[in-house]
């Protein structure tokens, strides 16, 4: 199973194969399925032409569902209307609320400070993560010591992007989707 965020914008790239002797047209389309049977996320038809016996990689937009969840995977090629290929994954998908933190605007004051006075860090720590979750600052004074501190900090929902691809049966950036015909 494979972990994404909710709301997480993805690309997919599907190698399809014309195995007929003559150039064909086609859509096909990703997509992901509810545990109630509902299409979650889709990428839409994608249209495309192959010439005889050619491959080639198709690449599709997939945004992933808000809600958190396990999702299976789909992947339907048409031709002429008509349903010439139909896949699903033997591993499904999970959408997992994350926590991201961003530490910002650190400030030392004094920022010369003298022998034995007072001295003031401070920095702005920002989840922008889909839940709210807790981190640690670690401020360290010298190499042998530090501070541990502990900020429970709240969600900003942010969708985040990164790059996802299919090949041939279906994999997910370096993790292998296996998928098996379904009709």
């Amino acid at each position: 199973m494979y972990t994404f965020e909710p709301g997480s914008a993805h690309t997919a790239t599907a190698t399809v194969r014309n195995p007929q002797g003559f150039a064909a047209d086609y859509t096909a389309e990703i997509y992901l399925v509810a545990p109630d049977g509902s299409k979650a996320a889709t990428s839409g038809e994608v249209a495309f032409s192959l010439a005889a016996e050619e491959q080639k990689g198709i690449s599709f937009n997939v945004v992933m569902p808000l809600i958190d969840g396990t999702y299976s995977v789909y992947l339907d090629v048409y031709s002429g209307g008509e349903l010439v290929g139909a896949y699903q994954g033997v591993d499904n998908i999970a959408i997992v609320s994350v926590s991201n933190f961003q530490v910002s605007n650190l400030t030392i004051t004094p920022s010369e400070p003298a022998v034995g006075e007072p001295v003031v860090i401070e920095a702005t720590v920002t989840n922008v993560g889909t839940t709210s979750g807790t981190y640690t600052v670690n401020c360290d004074i010298s190499p042998d010591t530090y501070t541990p501190l502990e900020a429970l900090v709240p969600a900003e929902i942010i969708p985040c992007s990164s790059l996802i691809q299919i090949f041939a049966i279906v994999v997910f950036g370096t993790m292998m989707v296996k998928m098996i015909k379904r009709r």
